[in-house]
C-alpha cells in the first residue's frame, strides 16, 4: 500500500515538472555539461520521464524485477551473512 501511494507521489511530481519546467530549470540554473544535451530544460524534462518510470515501477511492485538484471554484476562483490 506504501509503495503504490509513494509510486502516486512520484507521477505527481512527475508531471509537475512537465508542466513548470522552466521554473523549476531556473531554480537549478544552467551548468556547462548541460548544454550539450540541451539545456536545463531538457534535463527537467529527461529526469521527469525517469521518475515516471520509477514510479510505475514502483506501483506494479516491479522494481526488483527490473533492476536485478542490472545489479547481477555486482553479486560478485557482496558479502553473504
Amino acid at each position: 500500500m506504501g509503495q503504490t501511494l509513494i509510486g502516486f507521489l512520484g507521477l505527481i511530481v512527475a508531471i509537475i515538472f512537465i508542466r513548470y519546467r522552466r521554473i523549476v530549470g531556473d531554480m537549478f540554473g544552467n551548468a556547462q555539461w548541460m548544454l550539450r544535451i540541451g539545456g536545463i530544460h531538457n534535463i527537467v524534462i529527461i529526469v521527469a520521464i525517469l521518475l515516471t518510470l520509477w514510479s510505475l515501477l514502483m506501483i506494479f511492485h516491479l522494481e526488483e524485477v527490473f533492476f536485478i538484471p542490472l545489479l547481477a554484476p555486482f553479486k560478485l562483490f557482496m558479502v553473504k551473512g
